[in-house]
C-alpha cells in the first residue's frame, strides 16, 4: 500500500496523472472518508477514475485495503455500471472484496450491480 504511494510519486516525476489522485488514494487507503468525500465532491469523476498506475479505482483501493465501511459509503456515489470497471489484472471491485474476505461488502456490491438490470 505504501508502494502505491511511492509509485504515484514516481509517476508525478514522470508527468503522469496519478499524482493528482494521490490525496484521494491516501485517504481511501487509510479509511479517511471525510477527506475522500471532499475530494469526490469537488471532482465527481474521481469516484470512478483509475487512481493508480495499476488502474485501480477508489472502490478497488478501499476493498484491497479492507476499508469496508468506506467502500459501502462510496457505493452511494457510484452508478451500478461502474462496478464493471476492471484493473490491469482484469479484476473488479468485487474481486477485491472477495479477496479481502468481506461477504457483507461483496453482497452490497452485488445488490448495487443488480440495480442496473
Amino acid at each position: 500500500m505504501l508502494l502505491e504511494a511511492v509509485v504515484a510519486a514516481q509517476d508525478y516525476m514522470k508527468g503522469r496523472k496519478y499524482v493528482y489522485y494521490l490525496p484521494l488514494y491516501l485517504a481511501t487507503n487509510g479509511g479517511d472518508w471525510k477527506s475522500a468525500k471532499s475530494f469526490i465532491e469537488s471532482d465527481p469523476d474521481a469516484s470512478t477514475a483509475r487512481i493508480t498506475s495499476k488502474s485501480l479505482t477508489t472502490l478497488m483501493v478501499a476493498n484491497r485495503a479492507c476499508q469496508w465501511k468506506f467502500a459501502q459509503k462510496l457505493l452511494d456515489y457510484l452508478r451500478p455500471e461502474s462496478l464493471e470497471i476492471v484493473d490491469l489484472n482484469k479484476r473488479t471491485a468485487l474481486h477485491y472484496a472477495a479477496l479481502g474476505g468481506s461477504l457483507e461488502t461483496a453482497k452490497a456490491l452485488i445488490r448495487k450491480k443488480t440495480l442496473r438490470k
